[in-house]
C-alpha cells in the first residue's frame, strides 16, 4: 500500500527523522490512487507535519473511494515509531466527531497502554 495514500503511512512517517523521510520519499512515486490523493511531495511534507502536530493521522478516501481511516503511531520509548494502529470503515460510518475526534483519543489511548508495556515490560 502506498504510504502517501495511507493513515498508518502517514503517521509512520511523520515520526521519523526529516533525512530519512526525505530518502525515503526520492524513491517514492506518489502513485494516484483515487481523487483524494495527495500526489504532490510538498503537499505530502506539509500533510506530515499536521500529522505530527495532531498525533494522528487521517485517509479520507485517499486509498479507496468510500472508505476513511484513522492512525496513530505506537512509539519506541526513544521516539521513533514502531508501528502504528488504525481503524478503518465506510464514509458513512466514520465521520464528523467520531471520525475526527472520539476514534483518534480511543486510539491514542490504546497506543499508549502498548507503549506503556513496552517500556515497563
Amino acid at each position: 500500500m502506498p504510504v502517501n495514500a495511507t493513515s498508518a503511512g502517514k503517521v509512520i512517517l511523520a515520526h521519523m527523522p526529516d533525512d530519512e523521510v526525505s530518502d525515503l520519499l526520492d524513491d517514492h512515486e506518489f502513485p494516484k490512487q483515487t481523487e483524494h490523493t495527495i500526489t504532490d511531495r510538498d503537499e505530502f511534507l506539509d500533510e506530515l507535519d499536521r500529522v505530527r502536530e495532531r498525533g494522528h493521522g487521517f485517509n479520507d478516501q485517499e486509498y479507496i473511494n468510500g472508505l476513511r481511516s484513522v492512525g496513530v503511531p505506537v512509539l519506541h520509548p526513544d521516539g521513533r515509531a514502531i508501528g502504528a494502529i488504525t481503524v478503518s470503515g465506510p464514509t458513512h460510518r466514520l465521520e464528523g466527531d467520531l471520525y475526527r475526534e472520539q476514534l483518534p483519543r480511543t486510539l491514542k489511548g490504546v497506543a499508549n497502554e502498548i507503549e506503556l508495556e513496552i517500556a515497563y515490560s
